[in-house]
């Protein structure tokens, strides 16, 4: 035992002098090969799923509310429907203590849900935010009412 000196380098160590041609390489096929290009964006989607979500730092739930909404108007110009609906959701569930932003989201689900194909979620966003006190005196309210009448 006392001539044996095991080395201290691994099984990768070897490869760090190789590193920027490997990097070099691996670059070269994504831009070149349309299996290597597609393995990556697979990946990608992989690993990102459905999207990156922040996580709140801030405790005021009624400018959750209005960041939310702001962010499924967007979607929802954009015909995103499914991911503006989830917006819309999370003021409708989390951040519902201001009645106009809450009256908001009903109003965009109600729209949504039509959307989507689900006539009867959407007509219980409608009946929601025209019927419920709560609503009283909003835009959003008005708007549904608007809506209703010319329907």
């Amino acid at each position: 035992m006392v001539g044996f000196q095991p080395s201290r380098l691994g099984p990768t160590t070897s490869l760090f002098s190789s590193l920027e041609l490997m990097r070099a390489r691996c670059h070269d096929e994504v831009r070149n090969n349309p299996y290597a290009s597609s393995a990556v964006d697979n990946f990608e989607a992989q690993a990102v799923g459905d999207g990156i979500f922040p996580h709140w730092t801030l405790d005021d739930k009624s400018l959750k509310a209005v960041i939310h909404n702001a962010l499924g108007v967007c979607l929802f110009d954009k015909e995103d429907y499914k991911g503006a609906r989830w917006e819309f959701l999370w003021v409708d569930v989390t951040y519902n203590q201001d009645k106009n932003e809450h009256a908001k989201a009903l109003y965009f689900l109600w729209k949504i849900f039509d959307q989507l194909g689900d006539a009867e979620r959407g007509q219980e966003c409608r009946e929601m935010l025209l019927n419920d006190r709560t609503f009283a005196g909003t835009e959003w309210r008005a708007r549904a009412q608007k809506e209703s009448k010319t329907q």
